[in-house]
């Protein structure tokens, strides 16, 4: 069933029921936005998306949930690079929750951003019949990044 983040909301239920579950999610990858001002940049304090490369943080409460995110601000570095890793354990031995990961030396941030690198070349093969993409000149520009690319191109 589809939960978007909220999956955290099902974890008593799934913990009660001893069910071996998989939740699929994004990674979500974020970054504190900044502002110039006079005194140089400076942080909002608001987060917006990035590539997980020049990511901070993660907008998703769900892998915060199961992979047990510190609430110190000097401990949530190290559980982010560790969560990029997928190298966290998660709180419940009969969930396994599912992120983008490395993949082809590029860290995805979304699904789409995942589906776009891995099958970049046959989604170029097709593009004509492919009716809900849009800027597809986008998909043959090396200049922009696969990120890049995925904001583009989507519907």
């Amino acid at each position: 069933m589809e939960v978007g983040s909220n999956a955290r909301a099902f974890e008593p239920f799934l913990s009660f029921l001893g069910t071996k579950t998989l939740i699929i999610t994004d990674f979500d990858s974020t970054k504190r936005s900044v502002i110039c001002g006079e005194k140089g940049e400076v942080e909002t304090g608001a987060y917006q998306a990035c590539m997980v490369c020049d990511a901070n943080n993660t907008s998703n409460y769900t892998l915060k949930h199961f992979y047990s995110a510190p609430v110190e601000s000097d401990e949530f570095p190290d559980w982010f690079e560790k969560l990029k890793r997928n190298s966290l354990p998660c709180i419940s031995s009969n969930i396994k929750v599912a992120f983008q990961v490395e993949e082809n030396t590029y860290h995805a941030r979304s699904f789409e951003d995942a589906f776009l690198h891995v099958n970049l070349e046959k989604i170029k093969s097709v593009r004509e019949k492919l009716k809900g993409l849009k800027n597809k000149a986008c998909l043959d520009d090396e200049r922009l990044s696969t990120y890049a690319r995925t904001n583009e191109v989507q519907v």
